[in-house]
């Protein structure tokens, strides 16, 4: 029995991208035409392979196994790609990563313009975005590795090497506190505060923090760019939360100072290179990940580093 491969990649998408609508907008097409794609699939096969009656795409045992191989089989297709690319010297070829939205800097782009010295024929695609989606993306291999702020547990994903980035309290060296060595969270909730969109990674976790502590939240601003929100603090507008990656790399940060919080999870923060169990990077991935994670051991304004 042969599995059409053109309806396997319907229901593949239908899956990745949640709804049929969806999918039906990546293939430009009507929703009716991608749920007639898997339903003769379906009849091929002789088994359901999506969950009835539901608004999300759920799939089946059987749905699941056929998504899995046809992954799988991508998989091992871009590995014998880059393996031949490997061959001819790594002279073309393509670099997927996705990176936290408070990971994005200077250093990230040092490293790429001295990979792309030696192999300038190699095409590098960086996505900026939530930590949830990073996994995502990593796991559907969407991208060959990420780089993520303290991302929760997932059995799909293999920490390749991680280095500790406690949050700090960052403001002007003229604000009130920057008088103090450090900042507890009552100190921190007691001034003006500045913080990220719901989907970065460090609000997740302040949030549950206050409720914990039975503190509430309450930024006089919410910012979807950390780039913003240096310039809100920079402004005086109010304190904010950010990394020693971020601040290391970030110019013009002289009238700024971080302060340490008295706080064991946001200061046990640690950024991680992930990709996804099982897969074998390319060497034109590998390589990268190589070179960023020796930028990160040599640069000891980064904080402890990792195995």
């Amino acid at each position: 029995m042969e599995v059409n491969d053109s309806r396997l990649r319907y229901l593949y998408e239908a899956e990745r991208r949640g709804t049929m609508r969806a999918a039906s907008e990546h293939f430009n097409v009507a929703p009716s035409s991608v749920s007639r794609q898997i339903a003769a699939l379906e009849r091929e096969l002789g088994v359901s392979l999506v969950e009835k009656g539901r608004h999300t795409v759920k799939l089946t045992e059987a749905g699941r196994l056929l998504v899995d191989y046809y992954r799988e089989r991508n998989g091992r297709y871009e590995s014998l790609m880059a393996a031949l690319d490997d061959v001819r010297g790594m002279r073309t070829g393509h670099v997927r990563v996705a990176v936290g939205q408070a990971l994005v800097n200077s250093l990230l782009a040092r490293v790429i313009d001295r990979y792309r010295r030696d192999w300038p024929g190699i095409r590098i695609h960086v996505m900026e975005v939530a930590t949830q989606q990073v996994m995502s993306l990593i796991s559907q291999d969407e991208v060959h590795f990420g780089l993520l702020l303290n991302p929760p547990p997932d059995p799909q994903l293999r920490d390749r090497f991680h280095f500790a980035q406690p949050l700090r309290v960052v403001m002007l060296k003229t604000h009130p506190l920057a008088t103090r060595t450090s900042v507890t969270m009552k100190d921190l909730l007691s001034v003006p505060l500045v913080l990220p969109t719901g989907n970065f990674r460090s609000r997740q976790l302040l949030e549950e923090i206050a409720v914990h502590e039975g503190l509430e939240l309450d930024p006089v601003m919410t910012v979807s760019s950390i780039h913003m929100l240096v310039s809100c603090i920079r402004s005086g507008i109010g304190v904010g939360l950010l990394t020693n990656i971020f601040l290391s790399y970030e110019p013009h940060t002289e009238d700024l100072i971080a302060l340490p919080i008295e706080n064991a999870v946001l200061s046990s923060f640690s950024v991680h290179a992930m990709t996804r169990i099982g897969r074998t990077l390319p060497k034109s991935a590998q390589v990268l990940l190589d070179m960023v994670e020796r930028a990160i051991r040599e640069d000891t304004r980064l904080g402890q580093y990792e195995f």
